[in-house]
């Protein structure tokens, strides 16, 4: 996450042949224009750019920051409570309503497509974020066979950051269209 003149953002890039940011493009415009309720549970695009690298072009997709998903949340010490799971489920389905309703599918609707939005992220201070998140987690990455990793590889991943409690705030997001038709 990374703050920018939209307040904070997530980057996601992705390679271009996924269509991921087409799919996340033409949804934009088109659910704008409608007042269904599944417009709040779509992940907002904020802004969509190429990066050419040696030997593909990405799309770096600009979005709001949302938590990790709900496949995270349940691998998480971190628990909801029944009247807030009713509520995610609810925003999911209306999300998938709008997409269905415009002749669209996500095409890997599953729990790790499922993310939450960070209640008035923007208000928040650098250091409240990270307070919030907590400090990222890296692993090295390392070959089974011992051999040194390719230089256009990364060197460590990143977990996903544990899921903060937000009390009844909660607001599902679907994400990642990259398998949407």
């Amino acid at each position: 996450m990374c703050y920018s003149g939209y307040g904070y953002v997530a980057l996601k890039i992705v390679p271009s042949a996924t269509h991921e940011a087409e799919m996340v493009q033409q949804l934009v415009p088109v659910s704008s224009q409608t007042n269904h309720p599944g417009n709040q549970q779509i992940v907002s695009l904020l802004d969509c750019f190429k990066l050419h690298g040696p030997k593909l072009t990405y799309d770096v997709l600009v979005m709001e920051p949302t938590t990790g998903s709900a496949e995270n949340m349940k691998q998480s010490t971190c628990s909801m409570t029944i009247n807030a799971a009713k509520k995610a489920l609810v925003q999911v389905a209306a999300a998938l309503d709008l997409l269905h309703s415009l002749g669209m599918c996500h095409g890997d609707f599953r729990s790790g497509n499922v993310c939450f939005a960070i209640p008035r992220v923007n208000d928040l201070s650098e250091t409240e974020v990270m307070g919030l998140l907590g400090k990222p987690e890296g692993t090295v990455l390392e070959r089974w066979d011992n051999e040194p990793l390719h230089p256009l590889l990364p060197r460590y991943t990143i977990s996903p950051s544990p899921f903060p409690y937000m009390g009844q705030e909660i607001q599902a997001k679907l994400v990642d269209f990259g398998q949407g038709q």
